[in-house]
């Protein structure tokens, strides 16, 4: 059997750079974003996907034709188109017009990534191997596992064997996974169909358990994309959609967040580590954090601060490509001022898609990156103007950066770490401090006795 075929059209090197992992395992055809080359491509081909970048005045097509011509020549093949700016972005007159999915470039990189692997494994009929990341936490000590478990090790690049199908993940592994700082295991994806037999007949013996840690994340994280992909799309907005939205995230707060109350909270914590590195996941994590930071300390209400940790980066997508590909801190300075912007662009965003939000809310989300010293940003917003909730909700977006802000799990922090570095970075300087000395604490002591 020959290996899958992607066909990539248009498609920009640094987006295939990305993805090098994937199109470097499989063969790949490139090409040109031209209407006439696409219809003329052999129908016997048979890929596996099609990826295309949007086009754009210079082609002088739509992407909907693009859809049409696509779907008409490769019937059954899943096709998916890219985005880099949000300007044209129509997920539903896309999906109509034959495109499986849409991304938005950087935002849905993992969510891309992930996809790609799915169909990839699929149609090489496990012949080409990725992997996928599982909760430890979903794994019980001592259970016979029907499925391989392996740790990716960054500097070597490869994954090393845990447990064989047919044997036991014992409590002495678990241990020692968990003092290597990591928080997940990695499963074949042809396996993942085992896994999730397992947790299904774990959680048949757990009271209130519907999905393990792993499973929920992931829902979570595809609720989250489906909000924010709605407010992200282009064009007139009306007052009922913007309350169907609010709607949706008031649920996401209910089932997945707050989850009922403040019951074994830290364990919660636990379960946002080593999550992916993408802004649905991150958005999740923060509201979580945020909400937990808020049921621990007794500041302000826990569903304000989940709704604003789901929706504090929104205006992110509104800034141009080439700075939401970077880091802040490798950004120049006239990037890093327009990056300074966010929270302004985020409150517009919500606005323009006519999504009431209390005052309070909306004050939250602007202040999450203001400092007590008023060296934050985008007001400059000091003393007790600022918000203690948006200085939690600033705590848990720092939070989530430093343990979970790197693709190198070796490299990512501890929750003891990161309570550290932020205690270290707020100073003793009470002219350059971050935030309220006392909010602070009362956030990260909650940290002390299990951290």
């Amino acid at each position: 059997m020959s290996s899958p075929l992607a066909l990539l059209i248009g498609v920009d090197d640094d987006i295939k750079n990305q993805l090098t992992d994937i199109f470097g395992s499989i063969r790949v055809m490139d090409v040109d974003l031209d209407p006439k080359k696409i219809a003329e491509l052999d129908e016997s081909l048979q890929p596996s996907l099609i990826f295309s970048k949007k086009p754009g005045p210079k082609e002088g097509f739509s992407p909907y034709e693009l859809g049409q011509i696509i779907r008409q020549k490769f019937e059954e093949v899943p096709s998916f188109i890219y985005y880099k700016e949000k300007e044209g972005f129509k997920k539903d007159l896309l999906n109509n017009n034959g495109f499986d999915d849409i991304f938005i470039i950087p935002i849905d990189n993992s969510h891309l990534r992930s996809k790609f692997i799915e169909i990839i494994s699929v149609s090489s009929l496990g012949a080409v191997e990725f992997y996928r990341p599982v909760k430890i936490i979903d794994i019980n000590a001592g259970d016979v596992l029907d499925f391989d478990t392996n740790i990716y090790l960054p500097v070597n690049r490869k994954y090393v064997r845990i447990t064989n199908a047919g044997e036991a993940m014992d409590e002495a592994k678990i241990q020692k996974i968990k003092e290597h700082h990591f928080n997940t295991v990695h499963v074949v994806f042809e396996q993942l169909g085992q896994f999730y037999s397992y947790m299904a007949k774990r959680l048949r013996s757990i009271t209130n358990s519907n999905f393990g840690v792993t499973e929920k994340r992931e829902r979570l994280s595809g609720a989250i994309r489906n909000i924010l992909t709605d407010l992200f799309q282009d064009g007139i907005a009306s007052y009922e959609a913007g309350q169907r939205i609010l709607k949706d995230c008031a649920e996401i707060v209910k089932s997945y967040i707050l989850q009922g109350g403040n019951a074994e909270w830290y364990q919660r914590i636990e379960q946002v580590l080593g999550q992916r590195k993408d802004e649905y996941s991150h958005a999740g994590n923060v509201s979580t954090l945020a909400a937990l930071f808020s049921l621990g300390t007794g500041i302000g209400k826990p569903e304000d601060l989940a709704l604003a940790g789901l929706i504090h980066d929104v205006g992110l997508v509104e800034l141009p490509y080439e700075i939401r590909k970077k880091d802040p801190l490798k950004m120049r300075p006239e990037e890093l001022e327009e990056y300074k912007k966010h929270p302004i662009l985020s409150v517009n965003l919500l606005k323009s898609k006519k999504i009431v939000l209390s005052d309070h809310v909306t004050k939250i989300i602007q202040q999450h990156q203001e400092w007590l010293s008023g060296e934050g940003y985008p007001f400059g917003i000091f003393g007790d103007r600022l918000l203690k909730e948006a200085q939690l909700l600033s705590i848990a977006d720092r939070f989530d950066y430093l343990i979970n802000g790197d693709e190198d799990e070796n490299s990512r922090y501890t929750p003891a770490q990161a309570v550290q570095i932020i205690r270290e970075e707020q100073g003793t300087n009470p002219s350059k401090y971050r935030y309220r000395p006392e909010l602070l604490e009362s956030v990260l002591t909650l940290f002390t006795p299990t951290a």
